[in-house]
């Protein structure tokens, strides 16, 4: 609580012409200083005594009471003591009497903007909170005014507001009834500002908020301690009274009496118990009384000092008895390290012997594998001699059978745009895809790719390799607004300039439609997946919900299964989130992996390095170690987890098993949401987001 800094009035007496005397009020002085007059309205419509917080003060001319009004006065209010003596003058007027002091007109006058009534309540100054609640129980309280009093505090910050009238005039009890084992107490909640007056008035300047009601007991510690005992006695002769004893029956109607109780009587024994609760031990208070003895802390010193060389001793015999325990196991480690250096001398020795003699067995081997080549290159170049000679002969068989052949009569109408010569038809050029010879990218170069595709993207590493192993089985949708940008790196870290990169739009229906667009470079790619089995051929389908995809995703799906389409062209799509888009069926969701891509994703330079292995004939020792660590992930079953399992065997051995894992079973739970009621946070990217 702080002190109002506001101006707080309050009411000493009162005309019936509608004239207030109030005298202004400040902490601790009371209404012992400025005295002035009124005619506020709200003010005269409160009682004598009251006290008032008001705003706006201004100056009034004075006021004079009318004949024969007759004034209010209030018997607790005493004008202020002249403490400056006053010196005889002619022009110094006194009035008859002390009440005169008072009457209207002798003072200066005020009016004010606003005037809010405050609340009143008392506080001891003495803080003698058990003799404020000894009066209160014989109702003789003292409080010398005539406001209202709405609260009495009696605990440090317990308030009593319900349970309290006022008896005669200027007398305050609990109300009849009331019992003082269980009083309701409310503490103030809010910060309110106050002014105390001489008399233990507390006047609140501020409203305050009370808290919920809690009842206490208010007695004093000697009474709970009378009930205490007097409980105790009474438990002694509920023992006593036990079944058995063979009493008459009065006086076994007071054994009952004696060892029963009532509701009203709860309460004193909860107090009684509370306070032998809180009454601390004998035995712990006498160690903490004998301590500020003189005599008796210095034979603790002592004995502290006798018993701190004791424990020394003991500890340092322990210490070098531990010592000598470790300095014999140091002696043997030393041995023991010794021999192992013996040993790793004779491995190293060892190990320089393999190494001269793998190093024998390489070059040998790099010997046979370049006679190997050299083979192939001459039977290569032979075989090339053969077939161009071949041609050559071919060549001139033709050009004969052309020169022998007697010229047609006519010519037709269809032969009219194409004449022949007299030197033969000239060789055409045919453009046959060769398969290329060409060094695979390693796994830590794939690893490596992989690495800045995580980075860039936002993804984990198992999630990237999960997108591209997978991408032989199925189609990796990335979702998002950086999907397209993603989707694009991938097919060119993988396959370089040769990737081929297909944006989706409403007129592109079937796969033939996709095939035609020559700047996309599928048709090539498609080609290059026939010609080159062994290594993997990528293709970025850009903003597959642009077009209708329902056509050519079963077509290419079906056609890959049965080798109409190699197998190791792979796809890697993506799907955006807003624009013009066209829903999907739920037939062909089955063929899809979603995947969300962050929205910080960011493009990556080049990093092709080499064609990737198409990954096609499985590792069985990966597949087996794959399909045991996914079955005690959880989460895959039947063909999910036969598919994850191939899947995650395709993948380099750097790669963390759980980081794909988290992928696999993501996709498990999409197709098992597609075969169940269809319900998935993805719908959002392929259902009904037509507009």
């Amino acid at each position: 609580m702080s002190v109002s800094e506001k101006p707080i009035y309050q009411i000493i007496r009162r005309a019936r012409d509608g004239v207030a005397v109030i005298a202004a009020v400040k902490d601790g002085d009371g209404a012992s200083a400025q005295v002035r007059e009124t005619k506020d309205p709200r003010m005269m419509l409160g009682a004598v005594g009251s006290f008032w917080q008001v705003t706006g003060e201004k100056k009034e001319p004075k006021l004079a009471l009318e004949n024969g009004d007759v004034a209010t006065s209030n018997r607790s209010w005493r004008p202020p003591q002249l403490i400056v003596p006053i010196r005889a003058s002619s022009q110094f007027e006194l009035p008859a009497t002390v009440e005169q002091f008072l009457d209207p007109g002798r003072h200066e006058a005020r009016s004010f903007s606003s005037a809010v009534q405050l609340s009143v309540g008392y506080s001891p100054r003495d803080k003698d909170f058990e003799g404020t609640v000894a009066l209160l129980r014989t109702g003789n309280l003292p409080i010398p005014e005539t406001a209202t009093i709405t609260a009495i505090e009696v605990r440090s910050g317990a308030w009593v507001t319900s349970q309290i009238s006022r008896r005669k005039a200027d007398l305050y009890g609990f109300e009849p009834g009331a019992s003082t084992r269980s009083i309701t107490v409310s503490g103030i909640a809010n910060r309110v500002e106050t002014i105390k007056l001489p008399n233990g008035l507390v006047v609140f300047a501020t409203q305050p908020n009370w808290s919920v009601g809690e009842a206490i007991d208010l007695r004093s510690p000697s009474e709970i301690v009378e009930a205490a005992e007097m409980w105790l006695s009474r438990a002694r002769q509920a023992v006593a009274s036990a079944p058995g004893s063979e009493d008459d029956l009065a006086e076994g109607l007071r054994k009952h009496l004696a060892s029963t109780i009532e509701a009203n009587e709860k309460a004193d024994l909860i107090a009684s118990i509370k306070l032998l609760a809180n009454r601390e031990p004998l035995l712990d208070i006498l160690p903490q009384i004998m301590l500020r003895e003189p005599l008796l802390q210095e034979r603790l010193k002592a004995f502290e000092h006798e018993e701190r060389d004791r424990v020394r001793n003991s500890t340092r015999a322990k210490l070098d008895a531990e010592l000598k325990e470790e300095q014999l196991r140091l002696t043997a480690i030393k041995n023991e390290l010794a021999e192992a250096e013996n040993r790793l001398s004779l491995v190293t020795h060892r190990e320089a012997l393999l190494r001269v003699e793998s190093e024998r067995h390489d070059e040998n081997i790099r010997e046979r594998v370049a006679e190997a080549a050299r083979q192939i290159t001459e039977a290569s170049q032979t075989q090339s001699r053969d077939i161009r000679a071949e041609v050559e002969k071919l060549k001139e068989l033709i050009a004969d059978m052309a020169r022998t052949t007697p010229a047609p009569e006519a010519s037709s109408s269809a032969d009219v745009g194409n004449p022949r010569t007299d030197q033969g038809p000239s060789p055409e050029l045919v453009e046959v895809e060769v398969a290329r010879r060409v060094e695979m990218v390693t796994d830590e170069g794939r690893s490596g790719i992989i690495a800045a595709l995580r980075q860039a993207s936002g993804l984990s590493a198992g999630y990237v390799a999960g997108i591209v192993a997978h991408a032989t089985d199925g189609i990796p949708v990335l979702i998002g607004t950086k999907a397209s940008a993603l989707a694009a790196d991938l097919a060119t870290a993988i396959g370089g300039d040769d990737a081929a990169v297909v944006f989706c739009d409403p007129t592109r229906i079937s796969w033939q439609d996709l095939l035609q667009d020559e700047s996309s470079g599928l048709a090539a790619a498609v080609s290059r997946a026939r010609a080159n089995p062994e290594t993997l051929t990528p293709v970025a389908v850009c903003n597959i919900t642009s077009g209708p995809c329902e056509y050519w995703i079963p077509q290419f799906m079906e056609s890959r299964r049965i080798g109409r389409i190699p197998r190791n062209l792979v796809i890697f799509a993506s799907a955006g989130v807003d624009g013009m888009r066209i829903s999907m069926p739920d037939s062909i969701l089955h063929h899809l992996m979603p995947v969300l891509v962050p929205a910080a994703a960011k493009p990556v330079r080049k990093l092709y390095s080499g064609p990737w292995p198409s990954g096609v004939n499985l590792d069985r020792t990966r597949l087996a170690e794959a399909r045991e660590f996914l079955s005690d992930q959880g989460g895959l079953e039947g063909m999910a987890l036969d598919r994850g399992s191939r899947t995650l065997s395709r993948m380099p051995a750097t790669i963390v098993m759980a980081e794909a894992a988290e992928l696999f079973i993501q996709n498990a739970q999409w197709l098992k949401a597609l075969a169940a009621d269809g319900k998935h946070e993805f719908n959002q990217y392929f259902k009904n987001i037509e507009g």
